[in-house]
């Protein structure tokens, strides 16, 4: 407890004036006066400690993240403003924030899912991009269904990608602010990634993401590796294809199957090895995109699915410590995050070796994870020359019973909490 002197109530010193004043002249001596001052000064001292004991046991995860907030801000700041009035006025906004937090609905995958249709279908939300933002100069091509192609820088695409985007809000973006601009043809986008692909030889990397059809895909993946390579089939219950897990053996892979051309992978960075085979492929780099509240509601209904409400009652004890699930509810494994540390992974070998090599044989895709059937039968024309792949109009596991966790809501409301206020800074 602390030593720290507390002064006691003006209304307890007016009490104590007034009963010494009316004692008798006997009892009111020095030392009886000394020791009935400091009774009555220790009966306030009691009172205040109660009653500050009764806030700080309603208010102290506010009143504590609100002191540390306010130590941080005045180390860096030099504030001089007194500490105390600090932390009561953050502390009050915080939990009127908190207050309002508890008020929202509950979120679920048919809300977002109706709320994403009635945005996309009535208006495209265009957001304005920061001007402000340096360029990466890594152009991401977006892919339509409806077989147009825009392109867009990667960071004013990342930095207008948050919780409520709709792919078709970023081809909306990437037509307003296109990477490529030319008067010669009214789609210069996809004339560029047509220069770039025709005429090679093109090697499909999918860089998948849970519940973004990641299950058809790497299915087709593993019999294209058995056609293609001659790959032994494997054992039941084992639904990942070569090359999957790590980058080395994806490396060995481009050497020993020249023939192969669609590799998945999960969570691979871009790395120096694949300069040695610059001469024989071009790498098409496609990422899915799905809307980020739906995917997180989609990967809470795979738990509950597979694990029941068990299932759902570990992963709030996960989020309870801000840990993430080990198979689908992770946010490093959002298709954002995926995109954004393959990019730094590009920047990095950018360096290393000649920035147009790597411009010249790594291009990115972005597409919306239910077109990718559509998209790769058109790409797979005469006008791109991309392979290929059979098997991705199965749509694997795509029609499941729809299981939530009793507490779904509490639940999202901590994974956001925790993770979510970091992905509009991915960029």
């Amino acid at each position: 407890m602390s030593s720290r002197r507390r002064n006691p109530s003006p209304v307890a010193d007016e009490q104590a004036n007034d009963l010494l004043s009316s004692l008798p002249v006997k009892a009111s001596g020095n030392r009886g006066r000394l020791i009935f001052l400091l009774l009555t000064a220790s009966s306030a001292i009691m009172f205040d400690l109660c009653r500050d004991s009764r806030f700080f046991r309603n208010n102290h995860k506010v009143n504590s993240t609100a002191a540390k907030e306010v130590v941080s801000i005045r180390s860096k700041d030099g504030a001089t403003l007194d500490r105390t009035k600090e932390i009561e006025g953050s502390a009050k906004e915080m939990a009127t924030k908190r207050s309002k937090d508890a008020s929202l609905k509950t979120v679920t995958l048919e809300h977002w899912t109706a709320k994403m249709n009635t945005r996309v279908s009535d208006h495209w939300t265009v957001k304005q991009t920061d001007e402000n933002l340096e360029p990466s100069n890594i152009p991401v091509y977006l892919s339509h269904s409806n077989s147009s192609v825009a392109a867009i820088d990667y960071r004013f695409l990342a930095s207008m990608w948050d919780r409520e985007t709709a792919f078709d809000d970023l081809f909306l973006q990437a037509q307003k602010f296109p990477y490529y601009a030319s008067s010669n043809t009214s789609s210069p986008s996809k004339a560029a990634l047509q220069k770039s692909l025709n005429g090679r030889n093109i090697t499909v990397i999918f860089h998948t993401s849970p519940k973004t059809a990641s299950s058809t895909i790497r299915k087709a993946c593993m019999d294209t590796q058995y056609d293609s390579c001659n790959l032994p089939r494997k054992p039941e219950g084992m639904t990942w294809p070569e090359g999957y897990r790590t980058p080395k053996r994806l490396v060995q892979l481009f050497e020993i199957c020249p023939e192969t051309r669609h590799f998945c992978v999960r969570y691979h960075p871009l790395t120096r090895n694949y300069t040695q085979f610059w001469d024989t492929r071009t790498f098409l780099h496609m990422f899915p995109f799905r809307n980020y509240n739906e995917w997180a509601v989609s990967a809470l209904h795979q738990i509950s699915f597979r694990e029941g409400e068990e299932g759902c009652q570990k992963m709030e004890e996960l989020l309870d410590e801000c840990a993430p699930h080990k198979f689908e509810l992770d946010f490093d494994k959002y298709s954002k995050t995926l995109l954004a540390n393959f990019i730094v992974s590009m920047k990095r070998i950018r360096r290393i070796v000649s920035n147009g090599k790597v411009r010249d044989h790594h291009y990115i895709l972005l597409h919306d994870y239910h077109d990718l059937h559509k998209i790769l039968t058109w790409l797979s024309g005469k006008d791109f020359g991309v392979p290929s792949l059979p098997g991705t109009d199965q749509r694997i596991n795509s029609v499941r019973p729809v299981e939530s966790c009793k507490e779904e809501g509490r639940i999202m409301k901590k994974f956001h909490s925790c993770f979510s206020d970091k992905l509009s800074k991915l960029h």
